[in-house]
């Protein structure tokens, strides 16, 4: 099977990355070009004859390896290979911040954090702005950057044919255990009699420029009243069905059952327009 991560930016890719690799024990391929590596203990090899794949060791079936896209896996990613790969028993992961493709195969899937607009939005530009100080937040806010609109990107990947598994980023914090359990369930794979937790506290301290750790509202700090109202007018019409709202605080997730839930796709959206701010 094929697996593809796919968050919005700043939506918790790394998160879901980590909380699949500890309490599943699979690794996930960058869908970008990356220079990072995986640690010494996955024993990470090269595949005779198969420039696109590797192995590791397996975790969970010892004496076996699994397999594993090379960085880079969307540029790698033919229409071919996806059907190979989708059809094969193994479970590959990918990483993604691209809509879906426009075919999908048997066998590919998609898991997928689903973040408040107004977070997501701005942290992704305050990234990119520590690169590149001529970026606006104003543009971020209508979807003119790299990977678009976080109304459009929902939108693509809430039509695509294959299955997807959509889970509040703010509920999967809440209440990790029994998120691993419905990611568990949807992969059709054993979950961990004990979850395993990522402390966020970690995260933030090991790098503290990519997660300052601002909670709820630390993006209201960095905007403009003009650009909350524009933020709301943009992509509020999909917010609020996802379950946000622009509010404060805490109340801006509405809390279902425990604290947590997935998404069906259920209405089709036409993005809403965004109407000048004064």
């Amino acid at each position: 099977m094929l697996i593809y991560q796919a968050t919005f930016p700043r939506c918790g890719a790394a998160f879901l990355r980590d909380l699949i690799s500890i309490n599943f024990s699979y690794l996930s391929a960058n869908g970008y070009d990356s220079t990072s590596t995986f640690p010494e203990k996955w024993d990470v090899a090269d595949v005779e004859g198969e420039p696109d794949l590797q192995t590791y060791a397996s975790r969970t079936a010892p004496g076996q390896r699994e397999l594993l896209l090379r960085h880079g896996a969307l540029k790698r990613l033919t229409p071919e290979l996806r059907q190979r790969l989708a059809a094969d028993s193994h479970l590959l992961f990918v990483k993604t911040h691209d809509p879906p493709p426009e075919q999908a195969f048997p066998g590919e899937m998609a898991i997928q954090f689903v973040r408040h607009p107004a977070p997501a939005i701005v942290s992704y530009w305050r990234l990119e702005h520590l690169r590149k100080e001529s970026l606006l937040l104003d543009d971020f806010i209508v979807g003119d950057a790299m990977f678009g609109s976080w109304t459009d990107y929902h939108l693509a990947w809430e039509r695509t044919a294959m299955p997807v598994l959509r889970l509040r980023y703010e509920d999967v914090i809440a209440g990790q255990g029994a998120a691993i359990k419905t990611i568990a369930k949807f992969l059709n794979i054993a979950a961990p009699p004990r979850p395993r937790e990522m402390p966020l506290a970690a995260a933030t301290e090991r790098n503290p420029t990519r997660n300052p750790g601002e909670g709820f509202d630390g993006w209201r700090q960095r905007t403009t009243r003009a650009q909350r109202r524009a933020l709301w007018n943009c992509h509020g019409l999909l917010a609020y069905r996802y379950g946000y709202t622009p509010f404060a605080g805490v109340r801006s997730v509405k809390r279902q059952g425990q604290g947590w839930t997935s998404f069906e796709a259920s209405q089709r959206l036409v993005p809403c327009a965004l109407e000048p701010a004064d």
